[in-house]
């Protein structure tokens, strides 16, 4: 009997062992072997260059992934994907799963409220690209309100009708005023006239499992806060205490090791990939023997400051992210951003000139210095005595733009014809000008339940009736009397448990302290020692503001070197044809629903407001 039950330990582990690297946790760590796309298009291989050419190769990416032609994800997209052998088709997101995730998600539901012409809270639709296309059709509604929110300082937002956005400063003393509302739906986006109030708390989320070793990719936070009681391994709630340290030092992220071992420093987020993906960290969000559960602090922004030289720092996390790039700086003139394929200066890299020539230009470039390839007359687009917010973007074609943050209209825009891989973000300021700089991590789109995949392979219910086909023959076998234990755990608690690591094997001497390689001690802490995008791909960098004021006027006429920025004036984008403008309409008065006004009750429903001439 048991090597009935050995074989029933090994299969369980085959089954979920096949099935956990089938599913990604959107940080480029995905390892299965999918190698077709949503629309059943087989990948091209990596190492090919046929029928598409690309630079996402095994030797430029070593630590991708990138074997045969599995779907991976070397660059930071919303998903895996893969070039694929159709010519008409150059590349195609792959059906993989979302892992779950371990997230504070950063908001917390105030409830449903009543809603009116005159607004408990401000509209934001139309204020920031991140509020795409319709609202009724946006992807992850409430995950977008937040973070455009969360960018401009605000303790509240609401969403309401299936995906409008609003928000303010003030909300927390507003949101109330027209009384408590039954008429949201249960998806978290309001209904109609009704507004599914948040507010916003701070939180983290994971940014998945990346290897360590004795050169730490984070630095220990353990022995330095009471808070890290006691022997790491038997700390309760090691996850959230050690968030609450990094988040009291104004770390961005932090990273939590072989059950509870606690790191976070200044330089982790540029830091904490340094030694590639692992696949060692538990499913309870708490790491693995050498293998650090990395988070990203929701709202931790980072401070810098650049001096009059005319020379990039580098010192910003990769490009993950699928929003635009949006940061905010006060400074006289001559701010410089550089976006390139390494985090280094480089030959071809675009440069985004903001306020240059004294404050009254603004120009897009292709090399440091290089020919003005777009310009803009921007006369006092900067201030040495506020902070300004501005956005970067690109898409697909090599279009590069750039504008305020607070406007959709682009001030600067320019087409690549050969579009240059950007992968990192540098800033400077020069001639003669210093600058404050404020970078704060994006919202990433966040899912924490899988989804059902049709690219093949085992999928949960294949798990699922394995799993109960073979405990029932074990129950059949042994008549229940048997319970699955080891020494350290039982089944009835968690199906893994976690181990730590052999003594010569990765520990050589189990009572050294943690940061002597490289063994796992029971260290105590009672006592105190004292932020790769294919040409041919959209990709955006996104790095939140907080909040941001005074949006200079620039001169309406537009000079540029190739392509001309509309001279159209600046209007809500794509609002969805549930909303009906009041016209005209101006940034005091907030688009609103159908011929409704202050003086007017708020029509009943959505549907009639529509049906109004």
């Amino acid at each position: 009997m048991p090597d009935l039950w050995t074989a029933f330990v090994v299969l369980l582990f085959f089954v979920v062992g096949q099935s956990s690297g089938d599913c990604q946790a959107g940080d480029g760590s995905y390892r299965g072997t999918v190698s077709v796309t949503r629309t059943n298009k087989t990948c091209q291989r990596w190492d090919s260059q046929t029928p598409h050419s690309h630079n996402k190769t095994p030797a430029n990416h070593p630590s991708s992934g990138l074997e045969q032609n599995y779907c991976r994800n070397p660059d930071g997209e919303r998903g895996v994907w893969c070039y694929t052998t159709d010519p008409g088709t150059r590349w195609e997101y792959c059906d993989v799963p979302v892992c779950a995730a371990i997230e504070n998600r950063g908001y917390a539901s105030l409830g449903c409220w009543k809603d009116e012409s005159d607004r408990a809270i401000p509209i934001l639709e139309g204020t920031d690209p991140r509020l795409d296309g319709q609202y009724r059709e946006r992807d992850n509604a409430i995950e977008k309100c937040f973070e455009v929110a969360l960018s401009r300082g605000f303790p509240v937002f609401s969403v309401q009708h299936g995906g409008q956005c609003f928000g303010s400063a003030d909300g927390l003393n507003t949101y109330n005023k027209h009384g408590p509302s039954s008429d949201c739906e249960g998806d978290g986006e309001g209904g109609a006239w009704a507004n599914e109030v948040y507010q916003i708390i701070g939180g983290y989320r994971s940014l998945g499992c990346w290897t360590d070793s004795a050169d730490r990719a984070i630095a220990t936070l353990e022995g330095t806060d009471p808070r890290l009681d006691g022997t790491y391994q038997e700390r309760s709630d090691p996850v959230e205490k050690c968030y609450q340290v990094a988040l009291s030092r104004g770390f961005t992220v932090f990273a939590v090791q072989n059950g509870g071992w606690c790191a976070g420093s200044d330089s982790g987020r540029q830091n904490y990939n340094k030694y590639g993906p692992s696949t060692a960290c538990a499913a309870d969000g708490e790491g693995g023997p050498w293998a650090n559960e990395v988070y990203e602090i929701l709202g931790g922004c980072l401070n810098r400051s650049t001096d009059d030289q005319y020379l990039y720092r580098w010192d910003l996390a990769a490009i993950r992210d699928s929003s635009p790039f949006i940061f905010g700086v006060q400074a006289n003139n001559d701010v410089h951003v550089a976006l390139s394929s390494q985090n280094y200066n480089l030959d071809d890299m675009y440069e985004i000139v903001i306020g240059g020539w004294n404050n009254t230009k603004s120009a897009i470039r292709r090399s440091k210095g290089g020919t003005d390839r777009a310009f803009n007359t921007t006369p006092g687009i900067l201030s040495s005595t506020e902070t300004r917010g501005f956005w970067i973007a690109w898409t697909v074609d090599g279009s590069i733009s750039v504008g305020r943050q607070e406007e959709t209209r682009p001030f600067l825009q320019w087409t690549d014809p050969d579009p240059l891989e950007v992968a990192y973000a540098g800033y400077t300021t020069g001639w003669g000008s210093t600058g404050e700089w404020r970078f704060c991590p994006s919202v990433l789109q966040r899912r924490t339940e899988p989804e059902p995949s049709s690219s093949g392979g085992l999928n949960g219910f294949h798990i699922l009736g394995i799993f109960l086909g073979v405990v029932m023959f074990m129950f059949c076998l042994q008549n229940g009397k048997h319970r699955l234990q080891n020494n350290n755990c039982q089944i009835n608690r968690s199906l893994f448990c976690r181990q730590r690591p052999e003594q010569n094997q990765q520990n050589t001497n189990v009572n050294a302290v943690y940061d002597d390689p490289p063994s796992y001690p029971e260290v105590s802490g009672g006592s105190l020692q004292d932020i790769n995008v294919d040409a041919d791909r959209v990709s955006f960098i996104s790095l939140p503001l907080g909040t941001l004021s005074g949006n200079a006027s620039a001169d309406t006429e537009s000079q540029r070197v190739d392509n001309t920025v509309s001279d159209d004036p600046p209007s809500y984008p794509e609002v969805s044809s549930s909303v009906v403008q009041v016209e005209p309409a101006s940034s005091e008065d907030p688009p609103s629903y159908a011929h409704a006004s202050s003086d007017d009750p708020p029509p009943p429903s959505y549907d009639d407001a529509l049906n109004m001439t």
